[in-house]
């Protein structure tokens, strides 16, 4: 159907240079694709330059899903053939205005081994191996993207998150705040082994100053029967799903500005709003409701520090 995603896993890799260290795998019906951002904006510019010039370099457009899904032509790529049957697509900066792919590194698998034994793992050591050298060669990424992050790695990842997740530069964090960050954990918080740094505590201070929830409300629905096909597409996907995620997996099903999301850059979450407010207010009439179906989220939600993308 339009809203059925591809399945996918996550899993940690390199270090430094790779957008919250998430590498994730993506099966579609023909092939596997290995997907992540680069999160140095810089480098990405720097390393596609150098791309376009590669001999055996296609500049067309990053397609996204399988041939099922009606190939949604997303934004200016380079696309280069590393392995028979092995391409490495990266989007490009030149009249590139989806800002949620800026960096963005799609390694198609469209032939996967198919011996059996010895040979089957022999040839797939081979499509890892390079994989890997096109990673460290081209991409410049001096850590495999299939071996988990070093200790100074991690240190620094949860600073970044902790930052990020407070609308704070790293520079500008305090002593207390750096330690509060050294002691976030990593757990899983959605299906396919996704995970986020998790800023224990964190909601319960946010009540001490004003009572709070969290919601999402459904928009373009009407009827009873498209209010629950939206929420059995919600379960079936694992909770509410970014654009971004949704179209990579092959769903058809918009958002409320999807395409519009995707180019300033909000496509890689999903959109949630608060009610804060005096207690005595929380139940009374000063809250406004459209009468919009509505989920309303436990507040420890604000304890990770990002969500799936």
């Amino acid at each position: 159907s339009s809203g059925e995603l591809s399945p996918k896993l996550w899993f940690v890799g390199d270090g430094g240079h790779v957008e919250d260290q998430y590498i994730g795998v993506i099966a579609e019906s023909k092939r596997l694709v290995i997907s992540f951002k680069l999160k140095d904006n810089k480098q990405w510019e720097e390393i596609t330059k150098e791309l376009l010039n590669h001999t055996d370099a296609v500049i067309g457009r990053m397609v996204l899903g399988s041939a099922d899904f009606g190939n949604l032509s997303i934004c200016p790529s380079v696309k280069i053939e590393i392995y028979p049957g092995v391409f490495v697509d990266i989007s490009i900066p030149d009249l590139n205005d989806i800002r949620s792919f800026y960096g963005k590194v799609r390694i198609l698998i469209s032939k996967w081994p198919d011996g059996v034994g010895a040979d089957m793992a022999l040839d797939v050591k081979n499509v890892i191996e390079q994989v890997e050298e096109f990673c460290a060669t081209k991409l410049k990424i001096d850590r495999s993207i299939f071996t988990e992050p070093g200790v100074e790695a991690v240190k620094e990842s949860k600073i970044e998150q902790y930052a990020w997740s407070h609308k704070k530069k790293v520079e500008d964090l305090n002593d207390k705040e750096l330690e509060v960050a050294s002691n976030m954990v990593r757990e899983e918080v959605a299906p396919g082994g996704y995970e986020t740094w998790i800023e224990k505590g964190r909601a319960a201070e946010m009540e001490k100053q004003t009572p709070f929830f969290i919601y999402h409300d459904f928009f373009k629905v009407q009827s009873p029967e498209q209010i629950a096909e939206r929420l059995i597409g919600i379960f079936a996907a694992g909770g509410l799903i970014s654009s971004h995620e949704r179209y990579e997996r092959g769903s058809k099903v918009d958002g409320f500005s999807s395409m519009e999301d995707l180019r300033r850059g909000g496509g890689d979450g999903v959109f949630l709003r608060m009610m804060a407010s005096p207690a005595y207010r929380m139940g009374s009439a000063n809250f406004s409701w459209l009468g919009n179906p509505r989920i309303i989220f436990d507040t420890m939600e604000f304890q990770l520090t990002r969500s799936v993308i």
